[in-house]
């Protein structure tokens, strides 16, 4: 990981190109990375390479136009004359147009981030197998991620005559118990794979630190607690029977609120009314900080991180996790960019190009540890926050790589956020030692004769899966709420004098910082075994649980399980599926289909500031009335169409205008800019010629006002003047004050 694969493999085909082997070549790479390939080619090579990705009609055209070679005289396609020397793709089109691509003979296959293949029954490994293709090479740095049977799928795609039975190749090697068996699947490995570790490559890299910080709100433990209470009857049951899948979701749940209580169903509102209650304030931003430790650590580490210069890299599994950070950000008035599933490909290399030419002012990337944790060159950034730590220990390896590779000059700190008292502290523990089975089968590969290890990775069991929830139970009936409220009232540097624990791995060093970490001891406050098989019941005593009333807590909203569509927390959203965008429209989508007007479907009850601020931003980047780019790209919080992105618009700028104290020329020139279509018509109104073009636009803070009241007044009479707009109540359709 950032050992310069893409460079090596280049050179490796332009080698080949010089001795006249001109392909063509195929190279398949994670959907962040195809801009990179391509811009590689350009800079190393002469090689013609293009990109193999888009819209059926692009795709059909670079087929027709740039796959042959055509013949002058009588202007038709030379079968196997191929114009394009490499053909850089994704791993999608290889599924999507198999039919197109099995009819070329590949010289060369190059698949990136190759650990895609260790799902030997995967539709990709599938259709590369009816492809014709004469060499292979597989690019990864995580060969090895949960067990050996991940890498016979590697090994069968490179040799399926050789590694033609897993069964024979599990039973040998599926149990490494002892030396000999290890010693022998090195031997196996070695004549096909080329092992490189950092500190052989780049002795100069500079060290990785890695800081583990734990903590947990009272907020938090409060949710936490109504979690357990409300599944307390799974819980009571154990793995009996059918009652694991109870079991997994309680577990989901607990994560959820380990990272943000607002990703639970109804938590944002009833936090949001006692806090107006404790503090009598209207600040939604504080109160979203306070309700989760995480962010606490968040809010203080920024802006001493800006201070110094750096800039920073946040990890997430959850896209909604990433929302409410991106709506922190904008709030606080950090300059940020995001790559998640929902971003498209060349929006993905603008946003890295963005965040890493010199003098850029961006200063936050947000990553779903998924989509932004392969293949991508972050060195701009010096800092990384793992927000929520990641099952497979590889993937965070991954995401850390994102800046901590070659070209890296200064020394990258890790920051990984652990709550303590919860079950999340025993997972990672558990996921960490997956990390072993690589450094035992791997290791010395390269060169290296190290002691091996006989560190098996382990496989949750159902019994694991209860441990991990009882291991948190205490955690939420302990009365510590004084050192949640003394961490909220710390300063960065108290805490991570006190609540961290560095770990420094120099550039000669090898092995993983995951190996070394160690956590803050805390004072083990349970005095029932975690073997009892009345473990549930006791804890229910402890916690002075009535058993009776727990189907009475209303904390946790009760609702069916529905598969629907990702939308954006906020005060109305939806609990939906968190890690990614999948399912149809669910029946909510209905609040997305009535006319802020009036007219047409009856009075909106109005739009959060999620979607105010998508608008706000597609508005300045695109313009008024590109409806289907801001529909495309805007990301919003559900199925919006574009007359009601017009709508959403037209009050936005109408809230603006209430305020907007600056040339007259100007503010009737938006007026009639945002006037809808039937009555401009009706009007005569002509916005190419308008007085307003020529007014110079006031810039920076001298175009902003306060919020006077005569400015408003003023603006209730423009407001009346035009019959269209007399019946919109601005404040009715933006009830967000946070907004």
């Amino acid at each position: 990981m950032g050992l310069g694969k893409t460079i090596q493999s280049i050179t490796f085909l332009q080698k080949i190109f010089d001795h006249g082997i001109w392909g063509p070549f195929l190279v398949v790479a994670p959907l962040s990375t195809i801009a990179n390939w391509q811009r590689e080619f350009e800079s190393w090579t002469t090689i013609n390479a293009v990109v193999y990705h888009g819209s059926q009609t692009s795709r059909d055209m670079l087929h027709t136009y740039e796959w042959f070679c055509r013949d002058e005289n009588v202007s038709t396609l030379i079968p196997g004359c191929y114009k394009v020397h490499a053909v850089i793709t994704t791993y999608e089109m290889i599924v999507l147009d198999s039919s197109h691509l099995r009819d070329v003979d590949w010289r060369c296959l190059i698949i990136d981030e190759a650990h895609r293949l260790k799902n030997l029954s995967c539709k990709l490994v599938e259709s590369l197998s009816y492809m014709q293709l004469e060499h292979k090479v597989l690019l990864t740095g995580t060969p090895l991620q949960n067990n050996v049977e991940e890498l016979f799928a590697l090994l069968s795609f490179l040799q399926p005559e050789t590694f033609n039975c897993q069964q024979a190749f599990s039973l040998e090697f599926g149990n490494l118990k002892n030396n000999a068996q290890v010693e022998k699947l090195q031997a196996l490995l070695k004549p096909m794979m080329l092992r490189r570790l950092k500190e052989d490559v780049e002795k100069s890299l500079a060290p990785k630190q890695e800081t583990i910080i734990e903590e947990l709100t009272s907020i938090q433990k409060k949710y936490y607690r109504a979690i357990l209470e409300r599944n307390f009857e799974f819980l009571a049951k154990g793995t009996s029977g059918g009652n694991v899948p109870n079991l997994m979701n309680t577990m989901m749940e607990l994560r959820k609120c380990c990272n943000h209580p607002y990703l639970i169903k109804g938590a944002e509102d009833k936090i949001m009314q006692e806090y107006r209650m404790m503090s009598n304030e209207q600040n939604p931003l504080q109160a979203m900080i306070q309700s989760s430790g995480k962010l606490v650590l968040i809010d203080k580490l920024l802006p001493r991180l800006k201070e110094g210069g750096h800039k920073v890299l946040v990890f997430s599994q959850m896209v909604r996790v990433l929302d409410i950070l991106e709506d922190y950000l904008v709030q606080r008035s950090y300059l940020y960019e995001r790559i998640d599933g929902c971003i498209r490909g060349n929006e993905r290399q603008m946003a890295i190009d963005r965040f890493s030419k010199k003098g850029s002012d961006r200063f936050v990337f947000l990553l779903c540890t998924r989509a932004g944790g392969l293949g991508i060159n972050l060195t701009a950034a010096d800092t990384v926050i793992i927000f929520d730590s990641d099952w497979n220990p590889q993937n965070d390896l991954q995401a850390q790589a994102r800046c901590h590779r070659i070209g890296q000059q200064k020394p990258v700190k890790i920051y990984r956020l652990i709550t303590r008292n919860s079950y999340e502290r025993e997972m990672f523990d558990k996921a960490s030692l997956k990390l072993g089975l690589d450094k035992a089968v791997l290791q010395s590969i390269s060169g290296r004769q190290d002691q091996v290890t006989n560190q098996v990775a382990p496989q949750l069991s159902k019994t694991e899966v209860e441990d991990l929830l009882k291991r948190g139970a205490y955690g939420a009936i302990m009365d510590d709420d004084e050192a949640a409220s003394k961490f909220c009232e710390e300063d960065i540097d108290q805490i991570l004098d006190r609540r961290a624990h560095t770990v420094t791995l120099e550039s000669g060093e090898k092995g993983s910082t995951f190996s070394k970490a160690s956590f803050v001891s805390n004072v083990d406050h349970s005095d029932i075994s975690l073997d009892d098989p009345n473990f549930w019941e006791k804890w229910a005593k402890k916690a002075d649980l009535d058993l009776k009333q727990l189907k009475d807590n209303k904390l946790i909203l009760e609702i069916p399980r529905h598969r629907k569509q990702t939308r954006r927390f906020g005060g109305n959203s939806d609990d939906a599926e968190i890690f990614a965008e999948i399912g149809s429209e669910s029946e909510d989508s209905d609040k997305f289909r009535s006319r802020a007007g009036g007219a047409g479907g009856g009075q909106r009850k109005g739009w959060g500031r999620r979607d105010c601020f998508r608008i706000e931003k597609c508005l300045l980047t695109y313009g008024w009335g590109r409806w289907t780019a801001i529909q495309t790209r805007g990301r919003f919080s559900g199925a919006i169409t574009h007359q009601e992105l017009e709508e959403l618009s037209r009050v936005v700028l109408m809230y603006c205008l209430k305020y907007y104290n600056g040339d007259e020329k100007i503010k009737y020139f938006m007026w009639d800019l945002i006037t809808p279509t039937e009555v401009a018509i009706t009007t005569g109104v002509d916005l190419r010629n308008h007085e307003g073009l020529s007014a110079p636009v006031p810039r920076g803070r001298k175009g902003k006002r306060a919020k006077e009241e005569s400015t408003s007044g003023r603006h209730k009479d423009e407001q009346s003047k035009r019959e269209w707009a007399a019946d919109i109540d601005i404040d009715a359709l933006l009830p967000d004050e946070g907004f």
